[in-house]
């Protein structure tokens, strides 16, 4: 499977992969179902987390062991709160992006995670699931 992002470690392991699509209203059930299928037809890294990010949704998966196991996300997150001051920077309606600049917005999210390197008390309540599944911890190394 090559991921549309990925994000390594200070050690240069395999943190987080991300998969992007302008999805919308999906079931977990679904995105489990997909989140396999996916897996199913290529190559399957051993990395902690993987995320799919979705126009209205992320999806979250800790632990996403490398087996093709149907398993829901372990965490289910309203990414509008999170993406839409991307989309208003840009002037960007969410409605008519293309995917390649839902991926550019996806990925400027994370390199702000990454980079500008927030205290965990600057992140907003919308994010708390970021330190709650350990991943900002994971991303800064």
């Amino acid at each position: 499977m090559q991921a549309d992002l990925v994000v390594r470690g200070a050690d240069g392991r395999l943190v987080l992969m991300v998969e992007v699509k302008r999805y919308r209203q999906k079931s977990s059930s679904w995105v489990a179902q997909f989140r396999q299928n996916l897996l199913a037809h290529g190559d399957q890294p051993n990395v902690p987390y993987f995320l799919f990010a979705f126009l209205d949704h992320f999806y979250l998966w800790c632990d996403a062991e490398p087996g093709l196991s149907l398993r829901e996300p372990d965490y289910i997150i309203n990414a509008e709160s999170i993406l839409q001051p991307y989309f208003d920077r840009a002037n960007i309606d969410i409605d008519q992006v293309a995917e390649q600049s839902l991926v550019l917005i996806v990925s400027t999210w994370l390199a702000t995670l990454i980079y500008a390197n927030p205290e965990p008390s600057d992140l907003d309540e919308s994010q708390s699931w970021i330190l709650e599944s350990g991943l900002y911890s994971a991303i800064q190394g």
